[in-house]
């Protein structure tokens, strides 16, 4: 059984490296600064200053606005399940 030592998400500055506004739980965290997290069951270490932690399982979805630069093209908002990782186009008038 996988122990989650809290929740990750990235920062605006390293969007590329896991999904906007999607929570990630933390499997590892290191004395050197970084955090392991999981994402499709592999793990991938980052630094804890490009991440924002919390305690508890995520509850709610997130807001994300596009930014471009993506290879597949999603709503314009659109909100990450905190769950299941799925994304949902977002109420415009939200």
């Amino acid at each position: 059984m996988r122990v989650t030592l809290g929740w990750a998400r990235c920062a605006d500055n390293v969007a590329d490296i896991l999904r906007r506004g999607a929570w990630y739980p933390i499997v590892e965290e290191s004395t050197d600064g970084h955090v392991v997290v999981e994402v499709r069951q592999q793990r991938v270490r980052l630094p804890r200053g490009d991440v924002t932690i919390r305690t508890e399982v995520p509850d709610h979805w997130s807001i994300v606005v596009r930014t471009g630069g993506v290879m597949w093209s999603p709503p314009t908002r659109f909100a990450p399940c905190a769950t299941i990782g799925r994304i949902s186009p977002a109420n415009p008038a939200a």
